[in-house]
């Protein structure tokens, strides 16, 4: 089936099918999308998003993919244009896991019609947000506000998971760092802190085994929270051979950057209940003219929406 993205003018189709091969009351879709800057309007040198747009970003989600669990990144949860999406996205049965509220908010909103919480409480970790190293060319490389990770343990049908959102740092270093590999070194920082609080979570019972990393990773496949990921057993289901046929190869396009910045990440204990060649990065916004892109970064996002499916109909590995 092929429909129109949301909104009229934007003049793009899209497929409409995960894998193909289960019916939907088997998987659960799990996924995240960066709406640049939603509720902060002056960083996007725009105007506030009307109503329109907001309910064209929500039927994307909701109506258009049926993304289950959502992580949404870049979120103004003080916002008016927050207040007005969540109510959109309240009225299609999810609910929400909100981080400390800041100009840029990590929130896991889930499908109460599919999708139960286990354990909301206490979502964000205590781990550090402040990073630095000597800069070679003198002085030093320090970051002091990065973004904490966000915990949602959850249940779909059999299938209990550990939903972590995250938005690692830009890939904009310091004005005073002249260091180019600090950015990547700070997001491989901020991977190995996210891991150890997994792993205090999990002993305390407040993490499943099944754990899926969704969000912003600002970096690519070679960057540093991808290699300290591996390093912890993980892997990046948004890597070519991982995904679907159907899928975009970028999800980030802004002028002259394309890149593929935003992942989903799991351990091969999670193997079984993902559904191979699932992932996709929705739309393709490497196929859009000049035009359309200008549109979809009006409406949506300067980045794609990442998901993947998972089984729900296997018995409980727990």
């Amino acid at each position: 089936m092929r429909r129109v993205i949301g909104c009229c003018c934007l003049a793009v189709t899209a497929a409409v099918a995960g894998g193909g091969r289960l019916a939907a009351q088997e998987t659960v879709t799990i996924g995240a999308w960066n709406i640049e800057w939603l509720g902060t309007p002056a960083m996007r040198d725009s105007t506030a998003r009307t109503t329109e747009q907001l309910e064209a970003i929500a039927a994307v989600a909701a109506d258009l993919l049926d993304i289950e669990v959502l992580v949404l990144v870049e979120i103004n949860t003080k916002s008016a244009e927050w207040a007005e999406l969540r109510a959109m996205l309240a009225s299609r049965g999810y609910a929400f896991v909100e981080a400390t509220p800041r100009r840029q908010t990590v929130v896991i909103a889930y499908d109460t019609d599919e999708v139960s919480a286990v354990i909301t409480a206490n979502p964000e970790p205590d781990v550090p947000t402040a990073f630095e190293r000597a800069d070679p060319g003198g002085g030093t490389c320090r970051t002091s506000n990065a973004k904490k990770p966000v915990f949602a343990t959850l249940r779909a049908g059999s299938f209990d998971f550990t939903v972590v959102g995250v938005h690692f740092k830009s890939g904009r270093r310091p004005r005073t760092c002249s260091d180019d590999s600090f950015t990547s070194w700070v997001r491989g920082r901020q991977s190995a802190v996210l891991v150890e609080a997994v792993a205090q979570r999990q002993a305390a019972g407040m993490v499943d085994s099944d754990v899926i990393i969704a969000g912003d990773f600002n970096g690519g496949f070679e960057d540093g929270s991808a290699q300290m990921l591996r390093s912890q057993g993980f892997r990046l289901l948004t890597e070519p051979a991982n995904r679907s046929s159907s899928s975009g190869i970028l999800s980030y396009r802004k002028g002259r950057w394309e890149s593929a910045l935003d992942h989903i990440a799991i351990r091969p204990v999670t193997d079984r209940e993902w559904l191979a060649r699932s992932t996709r990065y929705f739309p393709d916004v490497l196929s859009f003219t000049d035009s359309e892109l200008e549109v979809y970064l009006d409406y949506y996002s300067d980045h794609a929406l990442v998901s993947a499916e998972f089984r729900r109909d296997l018995p409980d590995d727990d």
